[in-house]
């Protein structure tokens, strides 16, 4: 079942036509012991999870056809969702549930200004694991 946006984390809708990403990269780090053994290369033992985080990459273009309406309030909604401080469920487009993350930072770059509003603002968000539960 197809749905309107291409993530949901928590409440807030990452739309074709609102705060879209274009690039999503996921890094996952594992933890390993190194243990120096002599006159042989060292082996190692996995001692648990490292942290996984998603970076996602996109842009809201604030404008409409007729140019009376602005949005420029997406990348402000999603700082009020990160200012809540609390793990968010993430959801695929294809309703996959992927556990809670929690944004880490968000980054914002604002370009193509018309009567003092950005027409596009750039962002980078980066968002880490939490678990299953919140």
């Amino acid at each position: 079942m197809s749905r309107n946006y291409q993530i949901a984390l928590g409440e807030y809708r990452f739309k074709l036509n609102q705060s879209a990403y274009e690039e999503l990269r996921r890094t996952t780090r594992y933890h390993w012991a190194k243990q120096d053994l002599i006159q042989t290369h060292p082996t190692y033992q996995a001692v648990g999870m490292g942290e996984d985080t998603i970076y996602l990459k996109g842009a809201v273009f604030n404008y409409q056809s007729n140019m009376s309406q602005l949005h420029t309030d997406q990348l402000q909604t999603l700082r009020a969702v990160a200012q809540m401080r609390k793990p968010l469920r993430l959801a695929l487009e294809s309703g996959i549930n992927m556990g809670y993350w929690i944004i880490q930072s968000i980054e914002e770059t604002q370009s193509h200004l018309i009567a003092d509003a950005p027409l596009k603002q750039a962002f980078n968000l980066q968002i880490a694991y939490y678990g299953e539960k919140a």
